[in-house]
């Protein structure tokens, strides 16, 4: 678990916290500053790199777009990319509940001292839309459906001694964008 990452959304809370301190933490209504480094472009670079330790960071569109400028018209290439939304977002499946977003403010609410956390609820058909993936960064299917040890991890595992310490090397995420030039003959 990124501990750093835990205490940005929580640095700033009281020491008796309430569902009226958990909201704009879990269910916000603005977009959280984050932390955003952008790589200089400098005139003999050909591309530019974004990176944040928010994991949320995504290229939302790209490609070729016409831009116009106070009546100029011109294109413009490249990518748009902002964060996902941060909600803490609990899906149910077969009658389970499922974490499905916001780990970081579920293990900061319960350590900070709250039981429940305010949060998106829906219900879900399968388990691509509880979020299971096939490339081995989440949990299979056969673990989440286990009643027997191991059974499928708990905010309860995290926050109250039940999960093993563990060093995780902290991670962030990069979007890299390059570009080059060419003149070519035609064929």
């Amino acid at each position: 678990m990124n501990l750093d990452r835990v205490d940005h959304h929580f640095r700033s809370l009281p020491r008796t916290i309430g569902t009226s301190d958990l909201l704009p933490i879990c269910l916000p209504t603005a977009q959280q500053t984050e932390d955003l480094y952008v790589s200089p472009v400098v005139s003999d670079s050909h591309s530019v790199i974004i990176k944040s330790r928010n994991t949320g960071l995504n290229r939302t569109i790209a490609g070729v777009f016409p831009l116009d400028l106070a009546g100029y018209r011109t294109h413009l290439a490249g990518m748009r990319f902002d964060f996902s939304q941060p909600f803490v977002h609990v899906v149910q499946f077969r009658g389970r509940c499922y974490l499905h977003n916001g780990f970081h403010r579920a293990i900061g609410a319960r350590r900070a001292g709250a039981t429940h956390v305010p949060c998106i609820f829906r219900t879900v058909n399968d388990y691509n839309e509880v979020g299971v993936r096939s490339d081995g960064n989440t949990f299979t299917a056969k673990e989440l459906d286990s009643a027997t040890p191991p059974c499928p991890p708990t905010v309860g595992h995290f926050t109250q001694g039940g999960a093993w310490d563990v060093a995780l090397r902290n991670v962030s995420r990069i979007l890299h964008v390059t570009w080059s030039e060419h003149t070519v003959p035609d064929e």
